[in-house]
């Protein structure tokens, strides 16, 4: 949704659907353990639900039903060998973005290598949720609800930071090389962020992204929990 525009930047309010959603929750069971710290665990989760109220003018979804089926599931690995991390995830999920088919398929969802330069900080690269999409809605194993930032989300070619400051403070930054959409159209090179404050009683996310090649488009978003 562009509801502002000023050199091709966009800023989400509104949300313009409500969803039910039932959820398995994310259950991990670990295969192996070291005493050096080396892990690795397997997991996966179930979501099943949709979205109510589809306004087509958002150009959210492939169709433009009143209720449009966002049922998933997730199985992967991740773990530690001599302190690189990793991280393997399938996804089954229904093509229901523009232009998607509105087919459930299979997908490799993440598949990335990682080190954690200290306990505050750590990098990632591989195929991986680009940083802000980490955030915007928090997080890919919910079913989304609302108008979101439409940020790039998940990408192959990715270099990610994060980092946690001062216990409530957190920010990302990620780089992807030639990104593409979930439709395969080329977003060109891509960096988003996001500086974050969390506590118990709010949460609140302020994230951007540029992309380079693609008509110079830039997005902003507001995330409040």
């Amino acid at each position: 949704m562009r509801v502002i525009h000023s050199r091709k930047s966009a800023l989400p309010l509104a949300l313009s659907a409500v969803f039910l959603a039932l959820s398995a929750t994310s259950h991990a069971a670990r295969l192996y353990s070291a005493d050096n710290g080396d892990y690795m665990d397997v997991f996966g989760e179930v979501g099943v639900g949709g979205y109510f109220g589809n306004k087509a003018k958002f150009n959210q979804f492939n169709s433009d039903e009143s209720f449009i089926d966002d049922t998933l599931a997730t199985l992967g690995a991740k773990g530690q060998v001599s302190g690189i991390h990793y991280r393997l995830e399938l996804d089954y999920v229904r093509e229901n973005w523009p232009n998607g088919s509105g087919d459930m398929v299979t997908e490799v969802d993440k598949a990335w290598l990682g080190y954690r330069l200290s306990p505050q900080h750590n990098i990632e690269i591989g195929l991986n949720d680009t940083a802000f999409d980490d955030y915007d809605a928090f997080g890919d194993l919910t079913i989304e609800g609302g108008v979101e930032t439409q940020e790039a989300g998940d990408q192959s070619r990715t270099i990610k930071y994060e980092g946690h400051y001062f216990d409530l403070i957190r920010v990302g930054l990620s780089y992807s090389y030639r990104a593409e959409s979930s439709s395969g159209a080329a977003l060109g090179n891509l960096v988003n962020g996001y500086v974050g404050y969390f506590s118990d009683p709010l949460s609140i996310v302020f994230g951007a992204e540029k992309r380079n090649g693609s008509g110079g488009e830039s997005r902003l978003g507001v995330v409040v929990n």
